[in-house]
């Protein structure tokens, strides 16, 4: 009987054991872990504070062409504290912040002047939940920084273990500072006394990892693939850990490399190195944390964050910078041209409005620079743009208010402002007042809405916020109350609909957007406009009137189809058994073989976007088939091609629609999308739509044209020509950057009645015409986290000066700088290596022709340089 029980008792015990992982639900209000797992692979003791000492060493060099290296170090004090088994608290004190020195002998220097860097990491402790290994959430503390979360981050990814028995070696999906990582464990050694664990990680595989500054934007995807970012950095990741045996943390030691592929060559080139330790000193009982309210939530992913820099730069530097242009300038324009504009840039980023308004007062008045005064002011205007700053756009907005910039440049500066991919509410706000200027209202509408469209890409809740519904309701006043449109309003009302549509995101527009295309008696342009304007919508916003278009046969078909490319933006089962009985029983060809093609080419389509709509397609038949002749019937067309193994792909497509009211296409799209690593960057797309084509063919190839060879008869239809009309539109990374509407043949005029010797007549009067531009074309960083928590940046950038030749006197000069910086980020300092190359030209050529009674009697050309700089290249 004895031996029974004990056999049933072990036999319990064991599938006990055996059985799935359970969890023990924690008060969330109080408690950082919102579980507890009930296993004990590690046995750390509540009510116990385990004290670990922390060194981080960074080495940054330029290997195989130079012996130097940038160093950065940290050390610190870490306190692990167990509040119970599965909540713990981590604090940091005794921080310390190195740097290495090159103009000394000493080989490292204290970085923290300030105490800016100790105060942040030591204000409060962070408090995580412990899954038996697992760092599973993070809760900070309110008024925690970013960057000093992400170096705690670091110091828990040293901390984490992921396996399920630490006697198998094991690979495993783990989280942790670097990303999402598939990660190999291995059992290196098994002790009486201890237990060594080695752990891996293809970095290139990691997914939430990079993070990109730059006006390039693009749309995330998900792929199985090795390569999930972009593969400029050459990584490895090695962790080795050391257990005793009542499985606690006796060391760990990760190492990191990093080399930059654009300037390595086999083993050299541009290297980061990280050594990151972590040593157990001693423990001792009681913990200093209290279990307070949790407030905040995070993960152990890092975190990126994009701030506009220190402003405490003194104003003085702006001035130093214009007095180094005005020197640089005054002949011509010389290599060191762009580096100095790439610096005045990054000045005046960390300038406040009042004293940029100071500075340019000062260039204004002739104080920084007295005889190169418009183009040392040049350059200045050049460089607001370029800031992307609240400051900036608010002195670009006074300046234009003002009319002291106009024309080509005042157009360049509105047009900029949709460049800027991480805009601010101060920003939104002061540009609000250009929509609010009749002269600027039309020309801002498209670069203010892309502002709204990448505010709220990252801010979720920006359709409730007072700045945002004010910009889309001015928008909306545009078009008017019911949308009723006249030729008085036609083109101002079809820009509001395509900024409407540029800004996306707020499912109230479908308002406005409805009481367009449904009235019918407005111009089928404005209809196919506001159908057109909800592709940024959410899938929230209600497209029950655009399903009723499509359906509706007696409608136009271009107008359907508009419809239909609507409905299709946000796919699912009932929306494509609606489509499918459309089809089935439709009468009009144009939008019977233009659905059939764009259902056809979803069904084989490689692009990882569409891949959603596909698997709802695959089991699916057409039962019908269309005429698809291409000079007859609209079609959608698309050649897509993704390399999973690569993770890179390509697509193009195109839309050519036709009308029930023409022999001619009315509309035509062509659209170029790239799938690089995760991110489709939808390049370039452009578009047009015409009405009226017949009847200017007519006019000019019909039977009584000039080339018809009949009777010289007047042609009914040159009556007919004002109802030509049309438009053109550009888009770059999805955002609308241009768009033209036309209407008649008056648009042409001005180019056939261009006389080529009165515009040298012109010209020939004693004038100055002189022109120079100056821009950073790429200003892009991408930043990639260390174990460590402090991220590696790799940063381009690319300037160009050029200024064009005038007619008499000309002087080509221009300049294109393009540098690369990597560089390890400590927030209070920075370490790092440059790689600059320069290309710059200087020639000039002078000129003389007289004329007498519109012919030439002479010309003579001279070069005034002793010394021309065809090509200098550094």
């Amino acid at each position: 009987m004895y031996s029974t029980t004990a056999f049933t008792l072990l036999a319990l015990l064991a599938s006990a054991l055996a059985g799935p992982i359970t969890y023990q639900s924690r008060d969330e209000t109080t408690s950082c872990a919102r579980r507890c797992r009930d296993t004990n692979k590690f046995n750390y003791v509540p009510g116990t504070t385990y004290e670990f000492e922390y060194n981080v060493q960074t080495h940054t060099s330029m290997e195989g062409a130079s012996s130097d290296q940038a160093t950065l170090g940290i050390r610190a004090t870490a306190d692990i504290e167990v509040l119970s088994k599965c909540d713990m608290a981590l604090r940091l004190r005794d921080v310390k912040v190195y740097q290495s020195d090159p103009s000394t002998s000493t080989p490292m220097k204290y970085a923290d002047e300030s105490g800016e860097f100790r105060r942040n990491l030591e204000r409060s402790p962070l408090r995580f939940s412990f899954q038996d290994g697992i760092v599973e959430e993070l809760c900070p503390a309110e008024g925690e920084t970013t960057w000093a979360l992400n170096i705690k981050r670091g110091l828990l990814t040293a901390v984490q273990n992921s396996m399920d028995n630490l006697e198998k070696n094991q690979r495993v999906k783990e989280n942790d500072v670097t990303g999402e990582c598939k990660t190999d464990y291995t059992v290196a050694s098994r002790g009486w006394y201890s237990t060594t664990i080695k752990k891996s990680k293809n970095l290139l595989g990691c997914t939430d990892r990079n993070g990109y500054h730059s006006s390039v934007h693009g749309m995330q995807y998900r792929v199985p693939s090795e390569i999930q970012s972009l593969p400029l950095m050459k990584s490895t990741h090695e962790c080795e850990q050391e257990l005793d045996k009542n499985g606690l943390l006796k060391s760990a030691l990760i190492r990191e490399t990093h080399t930059f592929r654009p300037f390595s060559r086999a083993t050299s080139g541009a290297t980061t190195k990280v050594l990151q330790r972590l040593n157990y000193k001693t423990q001792r009982s009681g913990v200093t944390t209290r279990q307070d309210y949790i407030r905040n939530r995070a993960g152990l992913v890092f975190e990126h964050a994009y701030g506009p820099g220190n402003k405490d730069q003194p104003m003085r530097d702006a001035e130093s910078k214009l007095r180094e242009i005005c020197q640089n300038t005054r002949e011509d324009i010389r290599p060191d041209t762009p580096r100095l504009f790439s610096e005045l840039v990054y000045v005046i980023k960390n300038l406040n409005v009042d004293d940029i308004r100071r500075v340019y007062e000062q260039v204004k008045s002739g104080a920084i620079c007295t005889d190169n005064i418009e183009r040392v002011k040049k350059f200045f205007l050049d460089t607001i743009p370029m800031a992307s700053t609240s400051a900036s756009v608010t002195f670009l907005k006074d300046i234009l208010l003002k009319r002291e910039v106009t024309g080509a440049q005042a157009t360049m500066w509105i047009t900029s402002l949709s460049l800027i991919h991480y805009p601010t509410m101060e920003m939104l706000q002061e540009v609000k007042a250009l929509l609010d200027t009749p002269q600027y209202s039309k020309a801002a509408m498209l670069p203010i809405s892309t502002m709204v469209n990448n505010y709220c890409n990252h801010h979720e809740d920006c359709s409730v916020e007072s700045t945002i519904t004010n910009i889309i309701s001015t928008m909306e006043k545009t078009i008017g109350y019911g949308c009723y449109i006249r030729d008085s309003n036609l083109e101002t009302s079809l820009v509001a609909l395509r900024a409407l549509g540029n800004a996306g995101h707020l499912d109230r527009l479908t308002t406005t957007i409805s009481s367009c295309f449904n009235k019918q008696s407005n111009p089928t342009e404005v209809r196919v406009a506001a159908i057109q304007a909800y592709r940024r919508l959410p899938c929230t916003a209600d497209r029950s009137n655009v399903m009723t278009i499509y359906q509706d046969s007696d409608e136009d078909a271009e107008l359907r189809i508009a419809a239909y490319l609507a409905v299709m933006q946000c796919p699912s089962e009932d929306v494509f058994s609606r489509i499918q009985a459309s089809l089935e029983s439709e009468k009009v060809n144009q939008v019977g073989s233009f659905v059939w093609s764009h259902l056809t080419n979803l069904m084989e389509t490689s692009s990882p976007q569409k891949q959603t709509i596909r698997r709802i397609l695959e089991d699916k038949t057409l039962g019908r088939n269309f005429d698809l002749s291409t000079l007859k019937y609209s079609r959608n067309y698309e050649g897509s091609l993704f390399l999973e193994k690569f993770n890179t792909g390509a697509m193009l497509e195109s839309n050519v629609i036709f009308s029930d009211k023409s022999f001619f296409p009315r509309s035509a799209m062509l659209n170029m999308t790239v799938d690089l690593f995760g991110n489709s960057l939808n390049l370039l797309e452009l578009g047009g739509r015409m009405e009226g084509v017949e009847y200017l063919i007519e006019n000019y190839l019909g039977p009584y044209s000039y080339f018809g060879g009949k009777a010289a008869k007047k042609p009914k239809s040159t009556v007919n020509l004002d109802h030509l009309r049309g438009d053109l539109y550009m888009r770059i990374f999805g955002n609308e950057m241009y768009y033209d509407h036309f209407k008649g043949v008056d648009p042409l005029a001005s180019i056939k009645n261009f006389n080529f010797l009165d515009f040298l007549i012109k010209m020939s009067k004693k004038q100055d015409y002189s022109f120079t531009q100056s821009m950073m074309i790429l200003d892009s960083s991408m930043i990639i986290p260390t174990s460590s928590g402090l991220p590696p940046q790799s940063h381009c950038k690319r300037n160009s000066h050029h200024r064009p030749p005038g007619l008499w006197s000309s002087g080509p000069p221009g300049a294109i700088k393009i540098v690369g910086t990597m560089s390890m980020d400590a927030f209070v300092t920075k370490t790092g290596l440059r790689v600059v190359n320069t290309w710059h030209s200087s020639t000039a050529l002078k000129g003389r022709v007289e004329l007498s009674r519109g012919k030439i009697l002479s010309a003579d050309i001279d070069f005034p340089q002793q010394k021309m700089e065809i090509l200098d290249v550094k």
